[in-house]
This record gives C-alpha cells, structure tokens and sequence, in this order.
C-alpha cells in the first residue's frame, strides 16, 4: 500500500517543501495542486515543473494525484490541457474530477477530459462530493455510464463520503472503481454552517474521530494508495511535521489492522 501527502495537509508549504517533508515522514507520493480555477488559484500552491521534478526525483516520490479538474460547460480547458500534460511528466496517476455541471454539460465535460488525460496516461477519479454535483457514489456512476467512460474510476475522500450519508454496501459494490482514498477522521456530526470549514481546513487525523475508516478501508480491496488529507488551518507552522508526522503514524496504524 502506497502513502500520500495531500498538498492540502501542508498548504503553507510550496511544493518543494512538501515533498521534503512527505519524504521525511517516509510517503510514497504527494498529491498536487496542477490545476484550480483562476478565480481561487492563488489561494493553493500550484505545480512547479520544474522544481518540483528536482525535488521529487532527489527523494524518490511520486506524484499520486492532480488536483482539481472540474467539469463544467465553461471549463478552461487549454489550460486543462496544459496541466494534466504537465502532472503526466512527473508520473501522475489520477486527476481529481469534480462534477460541477448536470446532464449533457457534465456527459460532455468527462468524456473531454477523460481523453486528455487518456493521451496523457492519466487516469481520471470522480470524487463524490457535497460541494458538486456527484454527492454520493451512485451519482457518479450513473454520470460515467451516461459518459461511456468505462475507465473513470472513483475516488473515494473519507470525510465526503461520511457527511454525504453514503452506505458502506455502496462502497463495496463500486470497489472494483476504486483504487485511491484520501483518508481523515471527523466528529460522528457538525452544524451544516461549518462544513465547508471542517473540509478545507479542520479535519482530524485518522482515528481520532467517528468515521468508521477500518470499514471503509476494509470494503476496498483493490485499493493501491492512500493519501493523508488532514488539513488543520489552527496548526502553527513550528508544529506542523508533528501533525503530519500524527496523521502518518495514525494511518500506518490503520493499515496494519487492515
């Protein structure tokens, strides 16, 4: 099983960093910002080609996925394109794709990218979100048999899946399509007006609270990677490795009992 850092762990680090400290903590891969819309990509640090390329073959990592691709009627997609070419240089295995369009528009909009990144040796990963179109996971494959992209796979983030109220049956059913989790723990419940918080930038580290991660883990067999995605906007930046290094530790435990 391969370990990830998740780009949104560490936000405050640029991509060098944040390879040097998933290679301290001894990840596999990273999972990187390739692609955001204009209007909030200067919140996320994006892809350095060529710094990163440096710095992740000097410590021998790979690069899990790209983030985030979504899919609607007015997508950039040279600027898609360009990104998903780019992941593919440094070995990217997936995309994150978040459905932001209905019917026609969202059909259309997987198949596009899903042959880009097909040239490219990508595979693309729908992630089920409240925040998009796909809430659950039987909304995401009722988009790819409307799409015909038989090889769009899920990927499945442990908090979305939770707060959506999906059922492990369902999980276990799709697990033939999933093959990377994005893993972190939350409280069993959370007023809605702090969702959005809780998502990008407090969620707790693996086993520290009420998602029931081991059936989670345990309903997908196939599963090759998961990537640690615990971000804690109120952690200072002198204790950030010892969060990464808690959520890493916490993780390995999970696997090991898996």
């Amino acid at each position: 099983m391969s370990l990830s850092l998740h780009h949104l762990t560490a936000l405050s680090l640029d991509t060098s960093a944040l390879v040097a400290l998933a290679a301290r903590n001894k990840c596999d891969q990273v999972c990187l910002f390739a692609y955001m819309p204009q209007a909030v990509r200067h919140r996320y640090p994006m892809i350095d080609a060529a710094s990163i390329g440096d710095a992740l073959g000097r410590h021998r990592l790979g690069v899990a996925t790209l983030e985030v691709f979504p899919l609607a009627a007015d997508a950039d997609w040279p600027a898609m394109a360009a990104a998903i070419e780019t992941g593919a240089s440094l070995g990217a295995r997936w995309l994150t794709a978040h459905v932001q369009s209905r019917g026609a528009g969202a059909r259309d909009a997987l198949r596009r990218v899903s042959d880009i990144a097909r040239a490219s040796g990508v595979a693309v990963g729908i992630e089920c979100n409240p925040y998009s179109q796909a809430l659950r996971i039987a909304d995401a494959l009722s988009l790819i048999d409307a799409a015909g992209t038989a090889d769009t796979e899920l990927l499945i983030d442990t908090l979305h899946f939770h707060r959506s109220g999906d059922s492990l049956e369902s999980l276990a059913a799709a697990n033939a399509r999933v093959r990377y989790v994005q893993i972190s723990d939350a409280p069993a419940a959370i007023a809605d007006n702090l969702r959005w918080r809780e998502a990008i930038g407090k969620r707790l580290p693996p086993g520290s609270g009420d998602i029931p991660l081991a059936a989670i883990l345990s309903a997908l067999p196939r599963l090759e990677t998961v990537s640690i995605e615990v971000p804690d906007r109120d952690c200072p930046p002198d204790a950030l490795d010892a969060h990464v290094a808690a959520c890493v530790a916490a993780t390995r435990a999970l696997l090991a009992a898996r």
